[in-house]
């Protein structure tokens, strides 16, 4: 990981936001989560957690792009990896400009979920 890198930059202010802005507790945020799709390895750039069943399950996965460079196949790469994550709930895409949520039906959002503890 280069911590010097367009991407590397637009994630850290992406997870302040999350931390300060919309209330995510830093415990349940991590980055470069493994998901697996058969044979191919991918790894998402943020995943948020929620609390469920005693443990922590992926809740929404995060997609960093360079600025000024996000097209359709990035929705496509976020859809291959929500669709082998039964758990996750919302994802989001941004280049740092431009934010898009989507619920599970990949249906576009106006604005990120309030953070809500779960038990």
């Amino acid at each position: 990981m280069n911590i010097y890198s367009p991407e590397e930059k637009i994630r850290q202010w992406f997870l302040h936001e999350l931390i300060e802005t919309y209330k995510f507790p830093i415990s349940n945020i991590d980055i470069e989560y493994m998901v697996k799709m058969g044979s191919y390895i991918g790894f998402t750039d943020i995943v948020i957690y929620s609390n469920q069943r005693g443990g922590k399950v992926p809740y929404i996965f995060v997609e960093i792009k360079k600025s000024g460079s996000l097209v359709d196949t990035d929705k496509n790469q976020l859809q291959s990896y929500c669709s082998v994550t039964p758990t996750v709930e919302y994802s989001i895409l941004t280049d740092g400009k431009t934010i898009k949520v989507y619920d599970q039906n990949f249906i576009e959002l106006k604005d990120i979920p309030i953070y809500h503890m779960e038990e």
